[in-house]
């Protein structure tokens, strides 16, 4: 390896080390810039709860209760769908073994949570919704070029609570 000043490194037995794009479990550790694309949002528990509101509109002192959480809701529905960027961050959960947890850090926002968990398995996290989120299992693909480290995954969940597709891509941080 060519060191600062010119200087030439050698591996075990005077052979020159040459690097691949072997990537490890350790590699993916850390900090990713992504992008996340949520389309086909739906939610017949939310529009349950719409058509909940509506019985109850007109019944006195709750005229303002009602509107406020029916705004809310409907502008929930409507925003969802979308790109997002931000920052995942992935950790090992423990020493000694190739599980990782994933959080989503949303700039301006306090949220702080573990939401996927999985195993490491042939460039890829296999991994499963934690902590009550609405959504399924789905892999999350890895590739390194040089020092370079970028994942991509996508999934399509389906349930009562909520419905919707996204892709994920990701760049890691230095």
């Amino acid at each position: 390896i060519k060191m600062d000043g010119g200087k030439t490194e050698y591996g075990p037995d005077g052979e020159k080390y040459t690097q691949d794009d072997t990537l490890l479990f350790e590699d993916i550790l850390g900090s990713y810039d992504i992008r996340q694309d949520v389309s086909g949002f739906k939610s017949e528990a939310i529009d349950s709860l719409l058509a909940l509101l509506k019985g109850v509109e007109g019944v006195p002192g709750m005229e303002e209760y009602v509107e406020q959480y029916k705004k809310e809701l409907e502008k929930y529905m409507a925003t969802t769908d979308g790109t997002y960027t931000g920052t995942m961050v992935i950790t090992r959960v423990q020493p000694e073994e190739e599980i990782a947890e994933i959080k989503f850090v949303v700039p301006n926002t306090d949220l702080d949570t573990v939401l996927f968990r999985g195993r490491w398995k042939d460039s890829a996290l296999y991994l499963d919704a934690v902590g009550g989120v609405a959504g399924g299992a789905w892999t999350l693909y890895f590739k390194k070029e040089g020092k370079a480290i970028t994942c991509e995954g996508n999934s399509t969940y389906e349930s009562t609570v909520a419905s919707y597709t996204f892709s994920l891509t990701g760049t890691k941080q230095d």
